[in-house]
């Protein structure tokens, strides 16, 4: 089960949010430990969660400063986080997926909303987990080189650094070379769930895609009102 040893932080300066959050959560078998500053929460970070609920609004510091650490550090770097905020505006989803983040979630909260997000996640993992166990396979194409079990991508004899969500939209579109991935599948696949907001999401995430490929962003053709394909 997806559940089964999953541990979330969640990072919430509301009491009541946070405790609500720890009720609902614990009772789906997940093991929750809470923090309402961001010292508390860097001092949880040691404990390695499996996701980290962010809300960025902390009374001591700015959160997505937490964030930031949490993406330096070897062991974190995977770590998936949600950011969680009363903020609605476009640009402020923008800004919090360009910097990295995995998912964003709007307050007033929907419960309901989030665990399936939660659980979407956390399924999506243990089935890459089972796929990479027979995984031996690199993606080359032209000078571009993905190794998917050691989660490295080389352009000529350059190294590049990505994000997994990053990483697992390159390697679908790579899969499927030549041939039209939606946005649609895109979205299925790599997020697990369906949202409104699908659309701007894997806009910026392609747009870190092809900032990072440099001389190599033009692999990546976009297939106006359809989807991407990786240029043959």
């Amino acid at each position: 089960m997806a559940t089964a040893g999953k541990s979330i932080l969640i990072v919430d300066p509301e009491t009541e949010i946070s405790s609500m959050l720890f009720s609902v959560l614990s009772q789906d078998g997940y093991c929750v430990t809470s923090a309402s500053s961001g010292t508390e929460a860097l001092n949880h970070l040691q404990y390695l969660p499996d996701l980290i609920i962010l809300d960025p609004q902390l009374p001591d510091m700015n959160g997505l400063d937490i964030f930031h650490v949490i993406k330096q550090k070897p062991e974190l770097h995977n770590v998936p986080v949600f950011i969680l905020s009363s903020k609605e505006t476009e640009i402020d989803e923008i800004i919090s997926l360009e910097i990295g983040a995995d998912d964003y979630i709007t307050k007033p909260l929907q419960v309901p909303r989030l665990k399936a997000r939660i659980h979407a996640l956390f399924r999506r993992q243990d089935q890459q987990i089972t796929t990479q166990e027979n995984e031996t396979d690199m993606i080359t194409i032209d000078d571009l080189s993905i190794l998917i079990p050691q989660f490295t991508v080389v352009c000529g004899e350059e190294y590049i650094g990505f994000s997994k969500k990053e990483f697992e939209i390159l390697v679908l579109i790579a899969k499927n070379h030549g041939r039209v991935v939606t946005r649609q599948t895109l979205f299925h696949t790599i997020w697990g769930h369906d949202d409104n907001s699908a659309n701007r999401t894997i806009d910026v995430h392609i747009g870190r895609i092809r900032k990072k490929l440099k001389s190599y962003a033009h692999y990546i053709e976009t297939v106006p009102g359809i989807g991407y394909r990786l240029r043959q």
